[in-house]
């Protein structure tokens, strides 16, 4: 396998363990907490402006701990919104995504553990405003959905056999191909390198 190939198909199999671990982290947040935590973690009562801060700043919070990353946030953000978080609270979770403590290791590591802590920090209070503003201008717009909140795909996502089910498989073939090619290739350069 020349050296091109062998490149692409690490690095497709990396981008398939990565995505696919996030999102299984999503469906197992969402299996594994129950509802009552997550109605319980935001206000849902009260005055609407001390609502919307606090559901701002929890919203970043949760991204940090559960680290679902870009590919399940919104899954997961459609969870909180189903749950009562606020629809700034949803837009501060979903902008989180760079506060993520791999990522902050990543700024630690590069820049420095004080200048991460100020990026960390300048992102967090950034994510919280504009959540808030967010909110704020679509509900002047009166573009927040009102009324009942539809239940999160996630939580009631199922197995049902259609074309999709066959692409999965189809999909699930080439990946254990190259898988294969992948473990093939570093063999190789494994035995390269004892020589």
């Amino acid at each position: 396998m020349d050296a091109r190939r062998a490149r692409l198909c690490h690095g497709l199999v990396d981008a398939l363990e990565r995505n696919s671990r996030r999102l299984f982290d999503c469906r197992f947040l969402a299996t594994l907490v129950p509802h009552d935590w997550w109605e319980g973690l935001f206000l849902q009562t009260g005055p609407p402006v001390v609502r919307l801060i606090e559901n701002a700043l929890v919203g970043p919070i949760i991204a940090m701990i559960s680290f679902v990353c870009s590919v399940g946030n919104i899954p997961l953000a459609s969870l909180l919104w189903s749950h009562g978080i606020s629809f700034g609270g949803v837009i501060s979770f979903i902008y989180a995504d760079l506060i993520v403590v791999p990522i902050i290791i990543i700024y630690a590591k590069y820049y420095g553990a004080r200048a991460a802590a100020w990026i960390t920090g300048i992102f967090y209070i950034s994510m919280v405003l504009a959540g808030i503003v967010v909110d704020l201008i679509f509900s002047a717009l009166g573009l927040i959905p009102q009324g009942p909140r539809p239940p999160s795909a996630v939580e009631h996502a199922h197995i049902i056999w259609n074309y999709t089910s066959w692409l999965d498989v189809a999909a699930a073939i080439f990946a254990a191909w190259l898988l294969f090619l992948h473990f093939k290739s570093r063999g190789k350069q494994s035995a390269r390198a004892c020589h």
